[in-house]
Formats: structure tokens, sequence, C-alpha cells
């Protein structure tokens, strides 16, 4: 045990409740609550001594009482030390330490901890780094980014990685990024761009078409190869001149290329193995990956940014489990300075702002249209999304649940006169398949509810994230449930969830349906009739927009929420 767990592992003994009151106790005991010596007893209560934890009077003589008196508040102390190592990076220590705790000790603990997090700086003669080190509720998948799916690694994408255009919501136009200019052909077939000189990766090997070649080539080995099956040919014209060209006309090509899914990656990995590159990847973009572990993700800051160099020198993202249960105002203490990103509503602590977005993604449900069970009756579909009461699950649930919504390109919604009591169906089973999120399971519970008073029994599966997004073995479910993600291109985002491998409705869909939706991306606003032949057939059931909410210290500028609820940490920086 380290001297800090034996320390609390004698304050918890002793039922210490306030600071300074003294103890008699024996060295006897001590050994057994410390499960060491009675020799190591002295060993270990002389260091306490030395940090001035504290005061230890032995009595003479063996078995002879002796006094002890704590000097420091438990949690004060975890807490002082937690700050030690998460500024070193040594997060694991933390969770090592609460962990061996029974389940009382673990959740005191748990809910301190939060104010272990903020703003620090690491100072020396010769440089001063402003960090800013914020918890976070889940790990990361794949950072590779034509495989990312959630929002938290799509976000991480954009502060690693930068895509040739981009597209500016406000306005509804492409603005340039790694490309200052672009020409295409009237017939859509033949795309050129020019690339900007002068933009170097974090290995440090200048951007050319080079990478940008290889960038879309391994795309067609990728979940993305859909979207670019009637690419031909990347030319590159010169080091900083490529031509994209294609078999048939490319409506949508602009609004690809703004997703974050098809940022440029450097040639070859960078040197790297295609799974290393996923865990720990290269890119252009305002920070870089310093080191990645189970425990946290630290960024440092790409100091030759062609957009200019970020404020904060290093993020540090730690990733505690369930963290979003310990945190809430009671947690705001004294002079915190932070940024919590995944709070619910609520009303903002003491010394802090909220920042609110809306419409971030659509929960929903998919039939899946592989399923062996034979539950594809067109009329028995449809009473099913007539069941299903939309506003009153996110009215009863709440959280981060914004609005009801009919459709996945635009949040529109029309409230049914029918009721559900009124449908008198022939019980049958069914089963559901998410993946494990509170927000999924707690909305699966409720739905499983409604459709019971309607002799449907909703029988639910729970899957890892990663098992869940390889549907191709799930013949056996009737429904998905997941969330698509939006992007600030709209257009981007359904073209992804329509035609991305790693998208669950394109998974879920059958070979004869793809076949009709590849027929339907063809035409010019063939997407959105996409759309609507999966709502007209009542494959597609979209249930709620979400909102997220985040929470910054007065003193954090430079804040705004990206398109999926995370702040853009370039931007950020602190006055002191």
């Amino acid at each position: 045990m380290k001297i800090i767990e034996h320390y609390i592992a004698l304050t918890e003994q002793f039922t210490v409740l306030e600071i300074n009151k003294e103890f008699l106790v024996t060295r006897t005991e001590l050994a057994e609550v410390l499960y060491c010596s009675e020799r190591n007893v002295v060993h270990i209560l002389k260091k306490m001594q030395e940090k001035g934890w504290i005061v230890w009077k032995s009595g003479r003589g063996r078995g002879v009482s002796s006094t002890i008196t704590f000097r420091k508040d438990s949690k004060e102390l975890f807490l002082e030390t937690a700050i030690t190592w998460i500024k070193k990076g040594e997060t694991s220590k933390i969770f090592s330490f609460i962990e061996q705790l029974n389940h009382n000790q673990k959740q005191a603990y748990y809910s301190i901890l939060p104010q272990a997090f903020g703003f620090h700086e690491i100072s020396n003669e010769t440089e001063k780094m402003d960090v800013l080190t914020f918890p976070y509720f889940r790990q990361l998948f794949s950072l590779h980014p034509a495989y990312v799916e959630r929002q938290s690694e799509r976000h991480m994408v954009s502060q690693c990685f930068d895509t040739l255009i981009e597209y500016n919501l406000s306005t509804n136009i492409f603005t340039p990024k790694l490309a200052h200019y672009w020409t295409f052909s009237l017939d859509f077939t033949e795309y050129t761009f020019y690339i900007r000189k002068g933009i170097y990766f974090h290995h440090g090997k200048e951007l050319t078409t080079k990478d940008i070649a290889f960038t879309f080539n391994q795309l067609k080995e990728s979940p993305m190869k859909w979207l670019i099956e009637n690419l031909t040919n990347v030319i590159e014209v010169d080091l900083y001149t490529v031509k994209f060209q294609f078999l048939r006309p490319q409506y949508y090509w602009l609004n690809l290329l703004s997703s974050p899914k098809f940022s440029i990656i450097p040639d070859q990995y960078g040197g790297m193995t295609p799974e290393f590159f996923s865990f720990k990847p290269l890119g252009t973009g305002p920070y870089q990956i310093k080191e990645r572990t189970n425990q946290q993700l630290t960024l440092e800051t790409h100091p030759t940014y062609f957009s200019g160099r970020a404020h904060l020198d290093r993020i540090v993202m730690v990733f505690v489990p369930e963290i979003e249960h310990y945190v809430s105002q009671q947690n705001f203490h004294g002079e915190l300075v932070t940024y919590f990103p995944f709070l619910s509503k609520q009303q903002a602590p003491k010394s802090f702002k909220e920042l609110t977005r809306t419409d971030l993604s659509i929960k929903y449900l998919m039939w899946n249209d592989r399923s062996k069970t034979g539950n594809k009756n067109p009329q028995f579909k449809s009473l099913f999304s007539s069941i299903l009461n939309k506003k009153k699950l996110v009215a009863s649930l709440g959280g981060n649940r914004y609005v009801p919504t009919d459709y996945m390109s635009q949040i529109v919604f029309e409230e049914t006169s029918l009721d559900p009591l009124d449908y008198n169906l022939e019980p049958i089973t069914l089963t559901a398949l998410t993946y494990n999120l509170v927000p999924n399971l707690e909305d699966l519970d409720w739905i499983q509810a409604q459709l019971k008073f309607n002799n449907i029994s909703l029988n639910i599966t729970i899957l890892d994230y990663q098992d869940f997004i390889d549907v191709k073995f799930h013949k056996d479910v009737d429904l998905f449930y997941s969330e698509f993600v939006r992007e600030e291109n709209n257009l981007a985002s359904l073209l992804n969830l329509f035609y991305c491998e790693t998208s669950i409705v394109f998974n879920g869909l059958s070979q004869a349906k793809r076949k009709q939706l590849a027929e339907l991306s063809r035409e010019r606003d063939g997407i959105y009739k996409v759309e609507h032949l999966l709502l007209e057939e009542n494959i597609l059931l979209p249930l709620y927009s979400t909102s997220q909410v985040a929470y910054f210290h007065e003193s954090i500028r430079g804040t705004s929420l990206s398109n999926v609820g995370l702040a853009p940490f370039k931007d950020l920086f602190f006055i002191r």
C-alpha cells in the first residue's frame, strides 16, 4: 500500500470526523489495520509524521497504548495527491487507489475527484505551459478519420486533422482550408483543388498531393468505400494541385470533402502501421497527440499550425468511468477553474457560465431489414410507429433529450391524435439491440414498458460499442437502437448515415434495399429521396434530437460548442 492509502485506511478505521483529535491506540491494532508487522507500523507512522499528517506519541512497552492525532483531512489529502498525479500524467494511480476501496468509499472519493481537474501552469526558466485538464465519462475508440462514428471521436479528429475545405453553416457556403481554391466541371465529373504551401503534419513533413492521393486511395478499402465508388482517378498534377475524376456526376463531392471523415492523413500513415495510426494518428490540425493510454489522452499544440497556433499548450482528457453521476453543483467549490463537457441541464454554478447547443444528434430505432425473424409486415411496422409516443418519452426522461422529431434531415414533429391503447394486437415478442450507454438503456426500458400495453414484449440486448457496429452478424435481431451524429453539413451527415459501412442504417439494410439506395444516390436530390423511402416504409423511426450543456469557469475565454457538443480547443485561453 502507498503511504496515502495507509493514512486513509487509518482515518476510516477510527472514523475521523474532525482533525486534531487524539485517539488511543496500540501498535498491534495499527498493524492489523495496515496489514503489516509492528516494526513496519513504526516506519509508516514516522513517514506520516515527517509529512505533517499526524502527531504520534508512542507508549513505552509492548501492548501499551499510544496516541495518534490526525492533522490532515483524508479527502483533502486525496485531492492534493490526485492533482499531483494528474499534473504528472499518472492518472492510473488515481483509479488504482479508488478501485481498491469499498463501495461507499468509492462513491465518496469519486464525488470529490472533479475538483482535481482544471487549469494549471508548468513553468521553468525557459518556458511556461498553460494546461487544461478535464474529465470525460468514456474512453475513445479508433481516431482514424474514416472510422469515427461517435461524437467524442469525431471531435478529436477535428482537433488533430484538417479537411480540404470547410462548410460554414451560418452562410451555407464552402470555405478554403487545406485547399485555397478549387474548380469543377459543368457535368460534376472532375474537381481540381489547389493546396496551400507550407502546411506541415505533426511529424514535420510538408503536406503535398501525394498525401491527398494516399488518403483517398486508402478510403477505397475503408467503410467509406460506397461513398467514393465512382472515383476513378486521383491525379497528382504537381506537388500542390490535385484532380479528382469520377465515372458519373458527383453532386455531393464538396459536401463530403467538408466532413471530418474525409480528413487528410499522411502518405503511408506517416510510417506507422494502420493499427497504430488508428490509436495515435498524425494529422495537420492545431493539436497533436502527445500520449494516449487507457486512462487519458494528452494533446499538445502544433506550433507551426498554418491557421495560427492554439493558445493552450496542453489539453488532457482523463477518462473517468461514470463520472457524470458524481458531478453536480455541489462539486463546484472555491476557485475551481475548469470545463465540464457532459453535464445535464442545471443552474449554472457560481463563477461558471453555461453554453448550450441543440439538435446535435438524433436517437432512432431501425427495423433490421436483414432479420430472419420475419417481422417485416408493413402494416405492423406502421402500427408500431404509431404506438411510440416520442413526445412523452422526451418529457418523461428529460436529460439531454431535446425535442421529438419525425425526420433525420430536419427537426420536424407532427403529433398524432391516435391513442396507442386503441390497437388490439396479437401478442408478439421482439428483440432490440443497442450499445452500452445509459440514455440508450433508459430509452429502451421506457419503450419496453409502453409496448407492453399493446401485447408487444421487447427483449433488450446490450453490447459494447465496437461489437454493436459490427451488425453483419446480428441477423436474429428485430430492431436496432442507435444515434445519428449530425455534422455541420447536413448532406454529408446523411450520406454517412445511408452509405458508410460502419453505419447501423447501412448495415441493417438488405442487399436489395442497398441497391435501391445506390440508384437513388445518382440523382441530384437523391439523398432526400433515400430518407423519404426509409421513413415511408417505416424502416427508420427517428425519435428525438439531443442537446448538450457545458459549463466553463468564467476565466476561460474563447468558448464555444461544436456541432458535436464539445469545445473546440484551439481558441480557448485563460485570463488571470
